[in-house]
């Protein structure tokens, strides 16, 4: 089968998918091999009848970490931060000696045991009220090499971004990151008034199909969450501009740009922090970079993702980004539609990306999955 004809029948299937409406009623996917796009498409519509665009806009939730890391990886190339400085060094007035000696790169390598707050359920708090409970928060799985931080972590990180840069966080990395990447109208910390203003109409909220019609989730894209510009909750993309990020990553990794992180600095980002281990929050042996998920066939991207892949999945897997440096490949794909866990990580994703590997480099089978 041709390179053409193998990328024509995976987006078959998901266009097929996003027709059918049993699981999504509208998908973004953007691919770039080896120095071109491959694909930069939008099907079906976005829960409400209106076409699904490149240029829709949804919450990527975790998707959006590395976001957050490239900005702390700007203050390192600043001489502003070190990895090594520890929180209570950081964060003005951290009175809490249970995390104050945490490190920037515990955070990112997800080694601080904090692991006990969920995204979803902090949205319904008062953004005070989960600042509060941050500071205040008590390590968890202390033991473990790496736990998974869902929230907290990226939470401090922000913290600790605005307080060195004496903006918001979200402003911080909109012009350290993705100003420079000329990204500023593609990923967004949510929205301050003037972003609501222009690119609110391209906001769409993810739809819960677990009911026999789609349920539009509309608490996600309300006012108070979006305006709350929060990490890791606050992410707002598009595949097109969450593939360019990365194509921007590879294009500074190998030489052939420069951007507003030294390559060296984002190698220590995406290499692995640490060998391969048990790890409790997501039940599998994997390893994590600084911001990252690397070795992508341990976190069930594809079984053919390189051990020099890296990239971030979001909420519940309906949102994968990633890059292949050893295949010069990037993905990233976007269902509007929210399925069980297993079936979006174990079969969804999978076989869509394992299918464009495929297509587009017929690399070897790393690992059975």
């Amino acid at each position: 089968m041709s390179t053409e004809a193998g990328i024509d029948t995976v987006l078959g299937h998901i266009r097929n998918e996003v027709d059918e409406g049993l699981f999504s009623t509208g998908a973004q996917v953007f691919v770039w091999h080896d120095g071109a796009v491959v694909v930069d498409e939008a099907y079906g519509n976005d829960g409400f009848g209106a076409p699904m665009t490149t240029d829709t806009l949804h919450r990527i939730h975790c998707a959006g970490k590395p976001l957050a890391a490239l900005a702390i990886a700007t203050l390192v190339d600043d001489d502003e931060l070190s990895f090594h400085d520890v929180l209570a060094d950081v964060i003005d007035d951290l009175d809490n000696p249970a995390i104050g000696g945490l490190t920037i790169d515990d955070l990112l390598a997800h080694r601080g045991g904090l692991t006990q707050m969920a995204a979803a359920n902090m949205e319904f708090l008062a953004p005070t009220v989960r600042t509060a409970l941050v500071r205040a928060v008590q390590p968890e799985h202390r033991s473990e090499a790496v736990a998974y931080s869902e929230y907290a972590a990226w939470h401090l990180l922000g913290l600790a971004i605005s307080d060195l840069t004496g903006a918001p966080a979200a402003d911080a990395i909109r012009d350290r990151v993705l100003a420079p990447f000329g990204l500023a109208d593609q990923l967004f910390i949510g929205f301050s008034p003037a972003e609501r203003e222009r690119h609110g109409h391209r906001l769409v909220p993810g739809l819960d199909m677990a009911e026999f019609e789609p349920l539009p989730l509309l608490f996600g894209i309300a006012e108070p969450v979006v305006a709350a510009r929060e990490l890791p909750n606050g992410t707002l993309g598009s595949m097109s501009g969450l593939g360019r990020f990365y194509v921007e990553l590879l294009d500074i990794l190998d030489g052939r740009a420069t951007g507003p992180i030294a390559a060296e600095t984002l190698r220590h980002l995406v290499e692995p922090s640490g060998p391969t281990a048990w790890e409790p929050l997501m039940q599998r042996e994997c390893r994590y970079g600084h911001g990252f998920m690397v070795d992508l066939a341990e976190h069930k991207f594809s079984q053919y993702a390189s051990p020099t892949s890296f990239g971030h999945s979001g909420y519940k897997g309906v949102t994968a980004a990633f890059a292949d440096p050893e295949h010069r490949l990037v993905v990233a794909l976007h269902y509007n539609g929210l399925v069980d866990v297993a079936s979006s990580l174990d079969f969804r994703r999978q076989s869509r990306f394992d299918a464009l590997y495929r297509a587009l480099v017929a690399p070897p089978a790393r690992v059975a999955v």
